[in-house]
């Protein structure tokens, strides 16, 4: 499609050229006319294209911006038996951020063990007795399912109930 400017050229040229032909007619009165008339159909075309060209383009849908999620806090309470394990799985996508807390109720000293593994089944926080509470945080590595390890092995008596809020932030 030509532009705006490429099709006026064109156009003036053309009436150009017409005016340059009926100069050199004899200036008779049918010449003049002939001569008005291809520069008034000059003119119409001039503007019918020039608005054809010009009309506002057509709007074409700009493409969804792809969504980065807020950070989403999750609180999960689970009761770990006494002598068992229990876990909390976080599915992450890599380099997204934890940060959490836990809390322990049960047992004399409200303790549980607590440790992180990512989806290799690496240990990536290290095993510790927490006592009532502490806070964690780690970034995934690789995409896949983390797990919040509890452990109440070391008891044969006494359930303990852990209650543990984490924030993901996403990258």
């Amino acid at each position: 499609m030509k532009t705006r400017g490429q099709i006026e050229a064109v156009i003036t040229e053309t009436i150009m050229q017409k005016t340059c032909e009926n100069d050199d007619r004899s200036r008779s009165i049918g010449a003049n006319r002939n001569r008005r008339l291809e520069l008034f159909s000059a003119f119409i075309i001039t503007l019918v294209l020039i608005n054809c060209n010009t009309a506002a383009p057509i709007p074409t849908a700009a493409p969804n911006p792809t969504a980065t999620p807020s950070p989403t806090t999750h609180r999960e309470i689970v009761t770990v038996d006494p002598g068992a394990v229990s876990s909390v799985t976080i599915t992450l996508e890599a380099l997204n951020r934890v940060e959490g807390e836990i809390r322990v109720r049960g047992g004399l000293g409200n303790d549980i063990d607590f440790w992180i593994t990512d989806p290799a089944n690496d240990t990536i926080v290290n095993p510790a007795r927490i006592r009532e509470q502490r806070s964690f945080s780690f970034k995934a590595s690789i995409s896949g399912n983390y797990s919040l390890n509890f452990g109440n092995t070391f008891t044969s008596r006494v359930t303990k109930v852990v209650d543990t809020s984490y924030t993901v932030f996403w990258r």
